[in-house]
């Protein structure tokens, strides 16, 4: 998609243009969202363009040049190109298997009634603003343009896989159209929590150049001190009270490892956290960590965690941990540390695209899809 940083180097190299010609050769919509003028007005609300009559020019070259320089510290040098465009050949097609537990026989039922229901319903896609919308399809073939809404998501991988990148990602660009609660259950913070957290998304809200004062109304910030019925009450209070559409819980692992040592006792588990979600029609995203350290093995166990609950399940794994690739050795390439691997392992609620697509996390924690024109050599 064309953004400011193409309108900029197009105005920087042609001295200036009209709205005609940035639409013509850029091919982009004259008017309307992402547009031509859109975009421009945009860039004169940042005092970096100005109209001269038919004209746009650059005002303000310095400002200008920063964001393109951003935008080009997402990229690679040429010879990371060639080895992700080759490891992405590799990934095509290539199915991994997760060992996902068996239900019981009653979970089975209830499982059966729940998907009854939602054939009497229209699949519909929430937009993420990130890859993930590309990769899910209905059952006809159509994009979705989306995750699947009302569906419940697990984002897999290690420690450092870049899971809860993606997910405050997801929860910032959501927020802007939609209401969305973010539980943070591995903060650390022993005072100011709630405080410290929102401060931290808001930071990212302005790496991703998000109006922070419009979606920090969409936005519900949640660092429970414990994890037991209390937490579920209040959760469920929040998911009611502000009609949330979207919520994501970053990591289940401490709800799962409290669950499991609870001796006896009834406690909290991630069975609860989803029945709240699908009783309230909620999408759901779980990140969850698997049972590898970075670069500690290339196998995910996911142990105990009871993935059957998930409607999807995503897995994001380091490129490092994804070996072995024939004939491609990485040891000592420059910048190997920063791709990622991500891949839809199921999905029961739609169609999707399996292959693993590559994505680099940049110094400032942004993802960018790396995509290639296959037709070159």
């Amino acid at each position: 998609m064309i953004g400011e940083e193409e309108v900029i180097k197009f105005l920087r190299e042609r001295g200036g243009a009209t709205l005609e010609d940035i639409s013509s050769v850029l091919k982009i919509p004259k008017y309307g969202p992402n547009s031509a003028y859109d975009i421009l007005h945009s860039l004169k609300s940042k005092n970096i363009a100005e109209r001269r009559g038919s004209i746009w020019v650059l005002t303000d070259k310095t400002r200008a040049q920063t964001i393109i320089e951003e935008e080009d510290s997402l990229g690679f040098d040429k010879s990371l190109e060639k080895l992700t465009r080759t490891i992405r050949e590799a990934v095509m097609g290539q199915q991994k298997l997760i060992d996902i537990a068996v239900p019981k026989e009653d979970e089975k039922g209830r499982e059966n009634e729940a998907a009854k229901l939602r054939c009497q319903k229209t699949l519909v896609g929430l937009k993420t603003g990130t890859f993930l919308d590309s990769l899910f399809f209905s059952l006809d073939g159509e994009p979705l343009g989306g995750i699947p809404a009302s569906g419940q998501l697990a984002l897999i991988g290690p420690l450092g896989a870049g899971k809860s990148l993606l997910a405050s990602e997801i929860a910032l660009r959501v927020s802007s159209e939609r209401k969305t609660l973010f539980v943070v259950l591995d903060d650390v913070w022993e005072s100011n929590r709630v405080f410290d957290l929102q401060s931290r998304m808001r930071v990212r809200s302005e790496t991703f150049r998000l109006d922070w004062e419009r979606l920090s109304k969409n936005l519900y910030v949640f660092s429970p001190q414990c994890i037991n019925g209390e937490f579920l009450g209040e959760y469920e209070r929040i998911i009611s009270g502000c009609g949330a559409d979207l919520s994501l819980l970053d990591s289940v692992n401490q709800v799962e490892h409290q669950n499991v040592y609870k001796h006896g006792e009834s406690g909290l588990g991630l069975a609860d956290i989803v029945n709240v979600n699908r009783a309230y029609g909620v999408t759901g995203i779980f990140v969850i960590h698997s049972g590898l350290n970075y670069m500690e093995s290339t196998q995910i166990s996911v142990g105990s965690l009871p993935l059957w609950l998930m409607d999807c399940v995503i897995s994001i794994t380091p490129v490092e941990l994804a070996q072995p690739y024939p004939g491609i050795n990485f040891s000592g390439i420059k910048g190997i540390e920063r791709l990622r691997i991500a891949q839809i392992f199921k999905c029961r609620l739609c169609g999707f695209d399996g292959r693993g697509i590559l994505f680099g996390i940049t110094r400032r924690g942004l993802i960018k899809p790396l995509e290639f024109d296959d037709s070159e050599g």
